[in-house]
């Protein structure tokens, strides 16, 4: 909801227990064979920043999404709350 306007902006799925222990299950399998564990920090440094560089260049998208979401001004948004993620 915008909180605006009380107007709906988009949709979600309600997921069960058993949806959360299956995505929890997957994730900790992704986890636990991806290497990550195991990786050189210099290339988890490089994967996080790669993740990085893809906030930043899509960070007006997100901002405006952000003011969606909880109604504070876009210069809030996009200066305060994103530039803290990143």
């Amino acid at each position: 909801m915008r909180p605006a306007t009380n107007e709906s902006f988009t949709t979600m799925a309600c997921a069960s227990a058993d949806d959360v222990a299956a995505a929890v299950g997957a994730a900790r399998t992704a986890f636990d064979e991806s290497g990550w564990a195991t990786m050189r920090a210099r290339d988890r440094k490089r994967i996080v920043a790669n993740i990085a560089t893809v906030i930043e260049a899509n960070s007006d998208e997100i901002a405006n999404l952000q003011t969606l979401d909880n109604g504070v001004p876009l210069g809030f948004s996009g200066i305060y709350q994103l530039s803290a993620q990143i």
